[in-house]
């Protein structure tokens, strides 16, 4: 096999005052390993390497985008370790939304600071009963079932790409793109000045700056994301769901828990326990689908709950040169069809979107009950035409770390009633019969198997017992680098995550038995 032989500091390289002095070992192009990234049976340390001016300027564009300097804006708040909160706003940003409402009235337009940006919005009542600026597209309460999709943007625009070197036992990875990545846990960290902030990895960024790093890959993969949990008090949320969304006939990322030290020049700073997820994008389809040249989409934004289409809500992850959006135009078109036969709808819609897959994550989901997902934010998953099936779409779901929690508003409604027509794959094929029926099968079904309560219990004493250690004593997250206060509420946070299980399983049986 290939191997990259060269030092990262030579010229050919890196011309930067950089400490990315290792040598390259690792094969460039290789095939997906799964067992060597997505182990959940034990934590790897991967060491990242970062010039000083580069570290430098990554906290200087995060200025930028926030508005706010690096531990301005209070703590985190919600973090759902008691099966508390979904993610709320900042405790800054919450007293900014309050103010603009001060002296107007419930449904009176108003404008708040959301970060960078100044944002048009209306005075809507929040959970504590105060008035407050809600811009618009963000969900009432903080995520009210049924409510208009789309999420508030936290962050004027995506990190830049910078670029390091990445270090696994005694293979290493030269000119590796590493970025910040998400919206509400990146801001979050960033106002409560935890370190611990998520990023995401590209493997074969520069390429074409080193041309002799064409196509490298970690292990066979060439993207990466690094999901910091600073939202989830039990650190286990994104795995466990994962696990069960697979086990239960869902398509879903791998993911597995890491070590990550972070050198910036003055040694290397355990940064916390990551999980690292499996881009969708990348190895996933030919992994689940046997192919991976189909139409690959990333939604976001108000258009990605179907109520509408527009470009921009339809990001696309591969074929960015064809631009065609057709197969997504016939879906949302179909969706709002309300002329056809309702045997007629049924036949189109299933030519378009493998809707029983659709149903059997929306059931599973709604078991797990999760408030960052489809139906009540636009966004956090992908859609993929499936060459093989005649170009259905086939949903891919993304992002769990709010998932088997109660939110603030109490919990969501199992048989989806309260969600309205703003969300139209769920609200049309909910209201068919035909449909509505399976999905009740699959509720069903989405509370066995690796959510049945003995099962789910015992994968979360295990996880638990495997990430303890890299959390807490002496090898465990460190001040300014975490976001948990201390172990028993740690405790506390595992013991409410079981007991959510019991409770929703108790609200599936009610709901199907009344």
């Amino acid at each position: 096999m290939f191997l990259l032989l060269l030092a990262c500091s030579s010229p050919s390289v890196s011309e930067k005052d950089s400490v990315l002095d290792v040598t390259c070992t690792a094969p460039l192009d290789q095939d997906p390993d799964y067992s060597a990234v997505f182990d959940r049976s034990r934590i790897q340390r991967m060491d990242i390497q970062i010039s000083a001016s580069d570290y430098s300027m990554m906290y200087a564009e995060m200025e930028e985008l926030t508005g706010t300097a690096f531990g301005e804006g209070g703590g985190i708040q919600g973090g759902g370790g008691g099966g508390g909160g979904q993610g709320n706003p900042p405790a800054d940003a919450l007293e900014a939304m309050a103010a603009a409402c001060e002296e107007l009235s419930e449904g009176d337009a108003c404008t708040v600071q959301a970060g960078p940006q100044e944002m048009a919005g209306t005075c809507e009542a929040w959970t504590d009963g105060s008035l407050v600026c809600l811009p618009e597209g963000a969900p009432a309460g903080g995520g009210g079932a049924g409510g208009e999709g789309g999420g508030l943007e936290l962050l004027s625009d995506d990190p830049s790409y910078v670029e390091a070197t990445i270090s696994v036992e005694d293979q290493s990875w030269c000119g590796v793109g590493m970025r910040f990545k998400g919206n509400s846990t990146l801001s979050q960290s960033w106002s409560a000045g935890i370190g611990k902030l998520p990023f995401r990895l590209n493997f074969d960024y520069y390429e074409d700056v080193y041309p002799e790093l064409e196509n490298q890959k970690f292990f066979g993969f060439k993207e990466l994301t690094a999901g910091s949990n600073v939202m989830d008090d039990t650190v286990l949320r994104d795995v466990l769901a994962s696990e069960i969304f697979e086990d239960r006939g869902v398509p879903a990322a791998q993911n597995s828990f890491w070590k990550v030290y972070v050198d910036s020049g003055e040694g290397p700073v355990y940064w916390g326990l990551y999980t690292f997820a499996e881009d969708p994008s990348d190895a996933m389809m030919d992994r689940v689908f046997g192919e991976d040249d189909g139409n690959m989409y990333k939604p976001d934004g108000t258009c990605a709950s179907f109520a509408c289409f527009d470009e921009a809500s339809f990001e696309k992850k591969n074929n960015e040169t064809d631009a065609d959006w057709s197969d997504i135009v016939a879906l949302q078109e179909t969706l709002a069809d309300t002329s056809s036969d309702a045997a007629t709808w049924r036949a189109e819609l299933e030519s378009e979107i493998d809707v029983e897959a659709f149903l059997r994550w929306l059931a599973v989901n709604s078991a797990l009950e999760n408030w960052d997902a489809y139906g009540l934010m636009a966004h956090n998953y992908y859609l993929y035409s499936v060459e093989g099936d005649g170009g259905r779409f086939q949903w891919i779901p993304w992002d769990h770390n709010l998932s088997q929690m109660a939110g603030m508003m109490g919990e969501t409604d199992v048989m989806q009633d309260s969600v309205t027509d703003a969300w139209p794959l769920i609200r049309r094929l909910l209201d068919d019969p035909v449909y509505s029926a399976f999905y009740e099968d699959q509720l069903a079904l989405a509370i066995e198997g690796a959510y049945a309560q003995d099962a789910y219990e015992a994968r979360i004493d295990t996880l638990a017992a495997l990430v303890q250690p890299a959390l807490f004593g002496e090898e465990g997250e460190q001040s300014g680098f975490t976001g948990l206060t201390d172990e028993s509420a740690w405790t506390d946070a595992i013991a409410a995550l079981k007991a959510h299980g019991v409770s929703r399983r108790g609200e599936v049986e009610g709901a199907l038995n009344p």
